[in-house]
């Protein structure tokens, strides 16, 4: 009885997800089949100017979505992310017992899960609910160099034009942000920036896959990127051109960093490949690099033992010398610590709405209560007048004496006086 009622609910939920994906389709069309709508993907590891990118080529219209994740200390111009899509895609990983440290380490039939599945109709609900129907859409997530796949299925079934856009920064600079901002060791950062790389590069190739280098890109002007874009057929089809110019000149001008130039064999196999004065590169460009740094016998080592770590949060300096029941202790533990993370991570942005919305809220009161309140009297002063008139028209009366009051101006006792000389005659003396 079990097994039919089983078999009965997945012939229920198969018929479900078909519905479903019928009323995404129709959703999301805008009426005309012929016109397409573009789907950008901003794609690269975790501190590596995505978000730069990401606001050039927001202020040129393209539509983020309504519901963005909110700036941070380590971010404060803004993430520019889109906080369900980033919720659903971290979902995902945990799955598979992975968090942001090690989504480069995913089981690599991963996208044939049943999980994988319902992360497709969960997006799709998503750019429903969250995206407009006429602009074109902008995604960003550094999960994407793991989870693009999830997102060219996307994109075939709601007949989206998809257009990745790949932006690499040095992976030694990557790594060193990293390890500063999270407290991760230099040598588990730098495998965490390799391995998103790795990742995208396990992919299959797309061919309007562009790479962009962020080192040339934040020295350039805003018309000369604007250029780029062109180039990559990225840009809308009409846009203040002067205007945007001087928004994408100011967010660059904020944006320029120190190029860190550690003499490593990574940094320098980086440095050779954007020797070129273009700031683009192809995939297979990319793709050269990352074979070439994870061929490096200790890079390639540190790869491998760290496949089946969970989180690099607590994940030892050199993994191979843990005992295998201590390391399942910590395997344990740091499961524990990631949920429990995940839940200070959400009631902090609930906090931090709540706090922006009192803010708002008190600012409100404020101005309503001074425009409320009364405006105090004015008070009159009468000049002070000039002292010379004053001391010639007042006269000052003369105090009569009172009757106990012993006057002043009579005469003194002649045997008083005489004792008074006598005294002083003596002192003198003395």
């Amino acid at each position: 009885m079990i097994k039919f009622l089983n078999f009965i609910l997945r012939v229920i939920r198969f018929f479900e997800r078909k519905t479903f994906n019928v009323i995404q389709s129709r959703r999301l069309t805008t009426g005309d089949e012929t016109q397409s709508r573009d789907l950008v993907l901003i794609i690269g590891a975790h501190r590596s100017g995505t978000s730069v990118f990401t606001q050039i080529l927001s202020v040129l219209g393209y539509d983020l979505g309504k519901t963005l994740m909110p700036p941070s200390f380590d971010n404060p111009r803004g993430f520019w992310e889109n906080q369900k899509i980033v919720g659903i895609h971290e979902k995902l990983i945990k799955r598979f017992h992975k968090n942001w440290t090690t989504a480069g380490f995913l089981p690599s039939d991963w996208l044939l899960s049943d999980t994988a599945e319902e992360t497709v109709e969960e997006l799709e609900q998503v750019l429903v609910e969250d995206f407009n129907k006429k602009d074109p859409i902008l995604i960003k997530d550094p999960r994407l160099c793991m989870l693009l796949p999830i997102w060219q299925t996307i994109a075939e079934r709601q007949k989206l034009v998809l257009k990745p856009l790949i932006i690499i920064r040095s992976p030694e600079a990557v790594a060193t942000s990293i390890s500063r901002r999270n407290d991760i060791s230099l040598t588990d950062a730098r495998v965490l920036a390799v391995s998103y790389l790795q990742a995208l590069c396990d992919l299959p190739k797309d061919g309007n896959t562009t790479v962009v280098i962020y080192e040339r890109i934040v020295n350039l002007k805003g018309g000369d990127i604007l250029d780029i874009l062109g180039k990559e057929d990225v840009l809308p089809v009409s846009f203040p051109y002067q205007n945007t110019v001087n928004q994408i000149d100011q967010i660059i001008k904020s944006d320029k960093v120190l190029t860190n130039k550690l003499p490593t064999p990574v940094s320098d196999a980086y440095q050779r490949l954007i020797n070129n004065i273009s700031p683009t590169i192809t995939f297979d460009e990319l793709r050269s690099f990352v074979n070439e740094i994870t061929s490096q016998d200790k890079l390639k080592e540190q790869l491998l033992v760290r496949t089946d770590v969970p989180s690099f949060t607590s994940a030892p300096e050199d993994i191979k010398t843990v005992p295998k029941e201590k390391y399942d202790v910590i395997v344990a533990e740091n499961e524990r610590y990631v949920e429990k993370l995940d839940v200070l991570t959400a009631s902090k942005f609930q906090l931090t709405h709540m706090i922006s919305d009192l803010v708002t809220i008190i600012g409100k009161k404020e101005a309503s209560l001074a425009m409320l309140a009364p405006t105090p009297p004015s008070v009159e002063v009468d000049p002070v007048p000039d002292a010379t008139e004053t001391s010639q028209e007042i006269e000052t009366p003369i105090a009569e004496p009172q009757k106990d009051e012993v006057p002043t101006d009579l005469p003194k006792n002649p045997e008083t006086s005489e004792i008074e000389t006598n005294s002083n005659a003596t002192i003198e003396k003395i």
